[in-house]
């Protein structure tokens, strides 16, 4: 982001396996304290493990049926 004066990039991983990165920026000097690099650090957390489950199937299956019960609706 153009102008970017503070950055928190936390790592979303899981057994030591890296799935990528969380990157947040703001433009605002006093954007960010420590507790929204904990709250990061959680949601990073939940989301390598949401990856990494059965949820991420369920979703992509969701999603390629979804087309089907709209043209078999119609």
């Amino acid at each position: 982001m153009a102008g970017t004066v503070k950055k928190i990039v936390v790592s979303i991983k899981i057994a030591g396996r890296e799935l990528g990165f969380l990157n947040v920026e703001s433009d605002r000097e006093a954007s960010f304290g420590a507790n929204d690099r904990v709250l990061l650090e959680l949601v990073a957390g939940l989301l390598a493990r949401f990856l990494t489950s059965t949820g991420k199937y369920l979703v992509r299956r969701a999603g390629h049926s979804a087309p089907a019960q709209r043209a078999a609706s119609a």
